[in-house]
């Protein structure tokens, strides 16, 4: 169902439909979906903020891999174990 969201046309065809962003697929996000997400997107940029943050930078060879992992694992990625 999400597949031909991918298409920039398709994906403007959204409406409203009870409140909730809705495609002529059937596919629909509720409010309170599209704002855990939007919740779960800030805490991710805060998250990487905090990795570059200066003072944080001079504790960043010490915590790198760990870091690497955790935000590989936020991102859905494999996470890549090999020395910095």
């Amino acid at each position: 169902m999400v597949a031909p969201l991918r298409d920039p046309v398709c994906l403007d065809r959204v409406f409203l439909e009870l409140g909730a962003l809705t495609w002529p697929n059937g596919f629909d996000r509720s409010p309170e979906a599209l704002h855990a997400d939007i919740a779960e997107a800030e805490a991710l940029i805060q998250s990487v903020r905090a990795c570059f943050d200066p003072i944080t930078a001079s504790h960043l060879s010490e915590h790198a891999p760990g870091m690497r992992r955790r935000l590989s694992a936020a991102l859905g990625a494999a996470p890549d174990l090999r020395a910095p």
